[in-house]
């Protein structure tokens, strides 16, 4: 049985027998403790875990982290109880550590087939560009398929949901990945906001059980069970870190950090996934930069280099694990 799958039954088990222990909290001294990490008070507005390699930079009151420059969002935010700093225990299980110590998770997953979904499709433009007429779906099928190429060129096993404008329900895309046998799934999308001056990049992974997702993802209730994207939580931060981190060191665009949301594509996903927002098309400078292909090449190439990346670290903990079989 494939890890993933016994992980799935394991957590259903517990989201069902212990939904009060999945909703503890971890003081944020111990975690700096485990951790082998210094807690400051670096200013006024913020709390830093750190050590020679790695630090970590909170902010109390608030839903989110700083790591490498990247903002990762947390399932809950950082509070004071009985006047300790605490965060729900398992955002320390299914964020902090996997960020730390990813060797300690990735041993037994592969990252040699890919799906992508180009967001929408035939019927389904998207989002439209007010200020130059761009459709989401002629620009995330363009971006997914100069993603496949340079996936390609290294070697990896790609596959889109589709290959061309044509319409497909929700809940079909992470079915092909399940009958392509996926290793990841990347959803690739752009993004619209009422407000005009909204802008930047942000990457998507399924948020845990019981908790609410991001406020962007307009949630109006949340599930205290798992659904098969759950199985993946500590493989979905890491990539969608991966695939965040690349982007915004391939463009000059706003970080709006690894967030989390119940989409269906990552609720449905039989591997780790994620969905990224690459991009406002409701702001003009946003737009117009979608609309220059090397841009989107830009995009993509981020992408792609993300998940080569998460690939790198998925072999470093593989060898670690079994040093000979690997060296063979």
């Amino acid at each position: 049985m494939r890890k993933e799958i016994f992980k799935l039954l394991l957590l259903a088990a517990f989201c069902v027998s212990s939904a009060f222990c999945r909703a503890s909290n971890r003081q944020l001294t111990d975690i700096a403790e485990e951790c082998g990490m210094e807690l400051e008070l670096a200013t006024p507005g913020s709390i830093t875990l750190k050590n020679k390699t790695s630090l970590l930079r909170f902010y109390p009151g608030q839903r989110k982290f700083l790591f490498k420059n990247i903002y990762v969002w947390l399932n809950g935010d950082l509070r004071k109880d009985h006047g300790e700093w605490v965060l729900p225990e398992v955002d320390m299980l299914e964020t902090i550590s996997p960020l730390l110590h990813p060797d300690n998770y990735l041993k037994d997953y592969k990252c040699d087939i890919v799906v992508l979904d180009p967001g929408h499709g035939g019927n389904d433009p998207g989002a439209i560009a007010a200020s130059n007429s761009l459709l989401e779906k002629q620009m995330t099928l363009d971006i997914a398929r100069r993603v496949a190429k340079r996936l390609r060129a290294e070697k990896l096993k790609v596959y889109l949901t589709h290959e061309t404008d044509k319409t497909l329900q929700l809940e079909f895309r992470p079915r092909i990945a399940k009958n392509r046998k996926a290793d990841i799934f990347v959803s690739i999308h752009l993004n619209s906001s009422t407000s005009q001056t909204a802008s930047g990049i942000e990457t998507y992974r399924l948020t845990a059980s019981g908790f609410p997702s991001v406020e962007s993802a307009l949630e109006q209730t949340f599930p205290q069970t798992a659904y098969i994207g759950n199985g993946f939580n500590e493989a979905n931060v890491l990539l969608g870190f991966h695939i965040q981190e690349q982007i915004q060191r391939k463009i000059t665009t706003i970080d709006r950090g690894v967030k989390h949301a119940r989409y269906i594509v990552l609720r449905d996903a039989p591997c780790p996934a994620v969905l990224i927002e690459c991009g406002f098309l409701s702001n003009v400078k946003d737009a117009k930069n979608i609309a220059s292909a090397g841009y989107r090449n830009e995009i993509a190439n981020g992408i792609a280099l993300g998940i080569l990346r998460y690939r790198d670290a998925i072999n470093h903990a593989r060898l670690l694990a079994n040093p000979i079989s690997m060296g063979q």
